[in-house]
């Protein structure tokens, strides 16, 4: 069996969600809009997919560079939103301290964080997979331990309760962050994808 009759069946025996996300990943990695034939077939799965989702499957499918230029734009700004949301989940897990040392100590992290992965895209600059790929790993590593060992110095405790603690409030934040990334992306190509052509939405202008 060839390679390309093995992937027509793949692709035969994917789903209707499976396709769409699939060519909407296809499409935010090339930075190209689809085609011809295959355009017409996803946009005929986008109308059968949820309502909520088909503006921002529809504008990833039609402009994934302007897709991928929101999501950098507006990611960290709602990152930065959702400090006072960790520095609470902060004071659920440790209690001996006041609301604005657990806000500091998010402010301190969050830009931490920020300085790690701007630092990994960098290399990103050198065109090289390799080095793009360990320098990712390398800062995602880095993120993680460096995090470990700040609650530990600023909070005190065993190298087990931290740890615990940790899996903990970012369990939280997790459940409080993905869905507000999630609004916030769903949101932004909702109000983009009925803009008037040429004429960027009222939120966004300068």
């Amino acid at each position: 069996m060839s390679l390309a009759t093995f992937q027509v069946n793949s692709t035969s025996t994917q789903s209707r969600p499976e396709r769409v996300a699939e060519r909407a990943r296809d499409a935010l990695d090339d930075g190209s809009a689809l085609s011809g034939p295959e355009l017409a077939k996803v946009k005929t799965d986008i109308a059968k997919a949820p309502g909520i989702m088909r503006p921002m499957l529809t504008k990833t499918i039609d402009d994934p560079n302007a897709v991928k230029a929101g999501m950098l734009r507006w990611a960290p700004r709602m990152l930065v939103a959702l400090l006072p949301a960790y520095a609470a989940i902060l004071a659920l897990f440790c209690r001996r301290r006041n609301y604005p040392e657990h806000l500091y100590f998010a402010i301190h992290l969050h830009s931490f964080v920020f300085a790690a992965l701007t630092l990994a895209n960098l290399f990103k600059f050198s065109h090289v997979f390799v080095i793009g790929l360990v320098t990712g790993l390398a800062a995602s590593a880095w993120i993680v331990l460096y995090s470990l060992i700040a609650l530990r110095r600023v909070y005190g405790g065993t190298i087990g309760g931290t740890l615990a603690r940790a899996i903990g409030i970012m369990t939280l934040y997790g459940v409080v962050a993905l869905p507000a990334l999630l609004g916030v992306v769903l949101l932004s190509a909702f109000l983009r994808s009925r803009a008037p052509t040429g004429i960027p939405p009222v939120w966004c202008r300068c």
